[in-house]
């Protein structure tokens, strides 16, 4: 159902975080960063957070869709952040470190020399 006449503009500059699952991303950016970190395996969602972090530390700016995107979700239990994770993440912010070494390219590498 669309209401075009509810649409709210929501300010880019608010602090609510993204969600990956609906996210979009330029692919060179997200190839700037080197995609989202594979060693990041406890379930919890911070890996949105660091892909949040490293996009906005080379300069792209978020936009909210509110009310102007379709969205199917599909129920699962929430989870806890894994304590571990949230370190990994402040230990990359302190050192300013956008690109991660399990990413991207470590993926297209590994399918390149597959039998």
């Amino acid at each position: 159902m669309r209401l075009p006449w509810l649409l709210v503009n929501v300010s880019r500059n608010k602090s609510r975080g993204i969600k990956g699952c609906n996210m979009a991303v330029w692919r060179s950016d997200l190839l700037r960063i080197n995609g989202f970190d594979s060693a990041m395996t406890a379930p919890g969602g911070a890996e949105d957070t660091d892909v949040q972090w490293r996009l906005e530390a080379i300069g792209c700016a978020k936009a909210a869709m509110l009310g102007r995107a379709c969205v199917f979700h599909l129920h699962h239990p929430k989870t806890r952040v894994d304590p571990g994770t949230r370190q990994r993440i402040r230990e990359r912010q302190l050192k300013n470190e956008f690109r991660v070494a399990d990413g991207i390219e470590t993926h297209e590498n590994a399918q390149t020399q597959a039998p």
